[in-house]
């Protein structure tokens, strides 16, 4: 609902970061943010940069066409 609403505005979903405490919360259900953010007509996705695995496992569920930040 939320990418719908943004109208032209981009919607970026906080899928997953790598500040303390991130693999305790987010990282759990950063796989099932990621394909929401997908099916949901969102922008894109924050990823941890510093985790460049976890960055190309959420690549492989939102697909080519999808921003990282």
């Amino acid at each position: 609902e939320a990418a719908e609403a943004a109208g032209d505005a981009d919607v970026f979903v906080v899928t997953e970061m790598s500040h303390p405490g991130a693999l305790d919360y987010l990282q759990a259900r950063a796989e099932e943010m990621a394909a929401m953010a997908r099916d949901s007509g969102a922008t894109g996705i924050i990823a941890p940069a510093t985790r460049p695995e976890r960055v190309t496992a959420l690549r492989g569920i939102i697909g080519p066409d999808m921003l990282i930040l």
